[in-house]
């Protein structure tokens, strides 16, 4: 079984995916990222993951194995976008590396109104990708 590198740093060019599980927070037709697959929760943490120099085929299985799986929802794209994107939304990322290379978009301001325009940057500066029809040909991930 291969061992997920884990990083300790990140830089203004690291590539984040945001996974995301409802059709109503994308736009396939169009390619676009809705602002919805960014609002955070009630801990104000938007979970994302570090995937820099991860080929596609572990992005899909870290998506899978770590967030789809354990809470037992089908993944159904991603939106990447970089370190850049985040904090010129005025938003941080913080990485917590529990599983390995997860982090949190955190500082989002209170208000719902002013959350939706940070989600709203955000998703214009994201590239969608559509989850492939099979997630295979590399060994399952695990979390070192």
């Amino acid at each position: 079984m291969e061992t997920l590198e884990p990083i300790s740093g990140l830089t203004d060019e690291d590539a984040l995916a945001r996974f995301i599980f409802s059709e109503q927070h994308f736009a396939a037709t169009t390619g676009r990222v809705k602002h919805q697959a960014f609002l955070p929760p009630s801990d104000g943490a938007t979970s994302v993951f570090a995937i820099r120099s991860l080929p596609e085929s572990h992005i899909w299985e870290l998506g899978r194995v770590f967030v789809a799986s354990p809470a037992r929802r089908t993944l159904r794209a991603r939106a990447d976008l970089t370190v850049r994107d985040v904090l010129a939304a005025s938003l941080k990322v913080v990485l917590n590396s529990t599983p390995a290379r997860h982090a949190n978009l955190v500082g989002w301001p209170t208000e719902k109104s002013a959350q939706k325009l940070r989600a709203e940057e955000l998703a214009a500066r994201a590239t969608l990708k559509l989850t492939p029809a099979v997630v295979s040909g590399s060994p399952p991930l695990q979390s070192s």
